[in-house]
């Protein structure tokens, strides 16, 4: 249903109103005279709103069959707004006084930048490449990247880039875990983009029968169990040997924690062995990953 309102306060300024994306939408005011609408013709963006203010002395009326509304009708100082959702050409009139007076809104698309991120899965430490284009194609125009954490209630500003000649612009980053991009440019916000990570995971033999295994993240991993595991040639399938505690190695230099454990295996020299850390381990800010192979 089309949202009508009837206002009886007359606003004189445009009002400019922020959303949390970080875009804008506008109140633009049309004055209802005896001579007619003032002004004829407004320019608007999706999402803003008009509002007609009675200024005449007898009863008006705005109708308008491109955008389905119609408004009572208005006595003087009475007012009626409506939100135009969609981009198009919408022309409305006064059926109440004749000749019949009439206006128009000319609802353009606003600014808009885009994004993109490749690739939208990383390994810990790994980065990725963050791009996109303004609407205008400028170049020299300043894009602000976004980036909100797993776990964070809010996006905060990683970095600023400046668009090409031809309006693209790109950006690098490593993202510690899983994120969600975001990028900004004026009132314009790009959809979010998220990229996820994987844990680094990389497994030594240190000796006959002796392992040492380590996981690269931006959190502990410790008390947690990953599993040690052997390829199966006849079945061609990895075979659970053992679970590995991991605990807390006191190597890592901030923001990357390290993880790992040293321990035995028994399984026969020769054999392709890994460490590999499931879904559950991994948690909903990491995904599953394994580790290199290598022989017993």
């Amino acid at each position: 249903m089309k949202r009508l309102v009837l206002v009886l306060t007359f606003v004189a300024a445009v009002a400019v109103a922020p959303l949390s994306s970080g875009s804008t939408t506008a109140t633009i005011q049309v004055s209802i005279t005896r001579a007619g609408f003032v002004l004829g013709t407004v320019t608007a963006r999706p999402g803003d709103t008009v509002v007609w203010t009675n200024a005449d002395t007898r009863n008006r009326q705005v109708v308008s069959q491109d955008a389905g509304f119609a408004s009572p009708a208005l006595a003087p100082a009475q007012t009626f707004s409506f939100t135009f959702p969609r981009v198009g050409r919408f022309r409305y009139e006064d059926p109440l006084v004749s000749p019949r007076q009439r206006g128009t809104v000319v609802v353009e698309a606003g600014p808009t930048v885009s994004l993109a991120a490749q690739p939208k899965v990383v390994r810990y430490g790994r980065g990725t490449a963050l791009s996109g284009r303004i609407s205008t194609a400028r170049g020299n125009e300043t894009v602000s990247i976004f980036a909100q954490r797993c776990g964070a209630t809010e996006s905060v500003k990683v970095g600023e880039v400046k668009t090409e000649a031809n309006g693209t612009w790109a950006f690098s980053t490593r993202p510690l875990d899983r994120t969600a991009f975001r990028a900004q440019w004026g009132s314009a916000a790009s959809d979010a983009v998220t990229v996820r990570v994987r844990p680094r995971i990389a497994l030594a033999k240190v000796a006959p029968q002796r392992y040492r295994v380590r996981v690269f993240a931006a959190r502990s991993f410790a008390g947690r169990n990953v599993s040690f595991q052997r390829w199966n040639a006849v079945r061609r399938v990895w075979v659970h040997v053992r679970w590995v505690r991991l605990v807390d190695t006191g190597l890592g230099v901030a923001p990357t924690v390290i993880s790992g454990r040293a321990f035995r295996s028994r399984v026969a020299a020769g054999k392709r062995v890994r460490i590999r850390m499931g879904p559950t381990v991994a948690g909903s800010c990491y995904l599953p990953n394994s580790s290199n192979v290598v022989f017993s």
